[in-house]
Formats: structure tokens, sequence, C-alpha cells
């Protein structure tokens, strides 16, 4: 069955919603594609989705991103030419990020394994209670003050070790990040700000990754890629800005309860499907 334009907009908005939140965006894709049946291609629609969440952080974190670029150029300049110090904290923040995505890039060496359990309902309602219990961890822990320059390489492992989880269905790669920044110490936004920048290298990744699977029997045409795209592009930029408020406002929990609902609502569908 063919989907509709209007239901392959709201597919690309919610996934695109979804990419950052601390909520498994695969999780709300497959509920769509139950709900909506089948008869799209899936592997092209997730790479439009991805190559769009891609474009949508680098847009977020522009600024952050143009810093670091300055940052690096100055610190690569001899110290007789240079008009001022490189920013420690910035360059910290890079190397850090860089550490945090080795465990991370490592992990898409189970990339195709796990998209054969993307379709297991009982296993997304199990995940998504203990990703759901991740989230509302911090929440008994002490509010910490670090940012990379007090992070120590084993912090940026466990940061980079607990996104690598999302290989599982359920599990959301920025949740997981943020959740075991906070418990490592780390200021709650910077915390946030962190995974959401370290979903770059896991996003250019997967889109190369999803580019290779789709099948040559794809049948979307240019007009309804570009549309999903669009819809992927608005719900991904939303959701950071969405993410870095809540966050800043409730911590996660508030994530923590909606994981738990999706998780009820997931292991429902798979006693009644």
């Amino acid at each position: 069955m063919e989907w509709s334009w209007l239901q392959l907009l709201l597919y690309g908005f919610i996934s695109g919603f979804g990419e950052f939140l601390p909520v498994s965006a695969e999780s709300h894709r497959v509920m769509l594609q139950l709900f909506y049946g089948g008869g799209n291609d899936a592997g092209l629609l997730r790479f439009c989705v991805h190559i769009s969440a891609l474009l949508a952080v680098l847009l977020a974190n522009r600024h952050l991103i143009g810093r670091i670029r300055r940052e690096q150029k100055i610190a690569a300049l001899p110290p007789r030419k240079r008009r001022r110090r490189p920013d420690a904290a910035i360059l910290m923040l890079w190397r850090m990020i860089k550490i945090s995505a080795i465990p991370l890039l490592l992990s898409f060496l189970l990339y195709g394994k796990g998209m054969e359990y993307q379709s297991v309902l009982w296993l997304h309602s199990l995940l998504l209670v203990i990703n759901g219990a991740v989230l509302y961890l911090p929440q008994f822990m002490l509010r910490g003050n670090k940012d990379a320059r007090a992070m120590s390489p084993w912090d940026a492992v466990l940061i980079g070790a607990s996104s690598a989880l999302s290989m599982l269905p359920g599990i959301s790669r920025t949740g997981m990040a943020a959740s075991v920044g906070m418990m490592r110490g780390c200021d709650r936004r910077y915390a946030v700000d962190y995974a959401v920048l370290l979903s770059v290298p896991a996003l250019i990744v997967m889109s190369v990754l999803d580019l290779f699977a789709i099948g040559g029997g794809a049948t979307l045409g240019f007009g309804i890629c570009v549309m999903v795209m669009a819809a992927a592009f608005a719900g991904g930029y939303l959701s950071v800005l969405a993410l870095r408020f809540l966050s800043a406002k409730t911590g996660l929990a508030g994530f923590a309860y909606y994981s738990w609902g999706i998780a009820l609502f997931m292991l429902i569908l798979f006693l009644t499907i």
C-alpha cells in the first residue's frame, strides 16, 4: 500500500523530531510503518531522514562548529604568529568528542545486525523501559558543573560507549550520551550539547550505510524524497531546540516517562498484532 503525501510528511517530521530527543526515533518509525502498512521504501526513507537530520544538527550547531574550526586554525599557527591563545575549552571539547566517537563509530560494525531486530516489538518495549530508567537516573545525583576541561578521557569513552547502545532498538543515542554525561558530573546543558554534537559523526556514518543499503527497486520519486527530507530537516532542527530548552528546565525525567509510555504502547501492539 502506497503512503499518501500527508503520511510521508508526518513520517519525515516525526522521524526527524525524534532523532535528537532522548526517545528512540526508530521505535517511532516502526510504529508509523505498522499504522501505515507496507509498500514504501524503508531504506530510502531512512536515508532521507538521516541526511536531513545531519544538515539540521550542523545548522543548529553552526556557531560552535565554527568556533572549533577557528580555534584549530589558531592552535596550528606557530606561537609567535598568534594574535591570541587558542581557547583551551573549545579544543578540549573537540578532543573529547573525537574520543567519544571511537566506540560509537565502532558500533556501526553491527549496524546491519541491529537493523534485523528493528521490527521486534517486544524488544523495543523492553529496551524503551531501560532507556527511560537511564534517563531518570541523573535525577538522583547531584548536579555537576564539569565541561571538557574537567572531563577525563575515561568520561569521553563512557559517553561514547553508552551512545553506541543506540544500535539496539528502543535505545536513544542522544539520551544515553546526555544521561551518562550528567552522571559523570557534566553540567546538564553541557551534557546535552555534547550529546547533540556527538550525533554528527553518527549521522554521517548512518547516511553512508543507508545509501549502500538502498535496494535497486526503490520506487520513491525525487519530489517525494525532497518532501520527506524537508519535513525531517524541520523536525530535526526543532528537536535540537526543544531538547536544549526542556533539559535546561526539567532535565530528562519527562522524557523518561514518555519512554515508558511508548514502551507500554509497543507491548500492547506486540500482544494485539
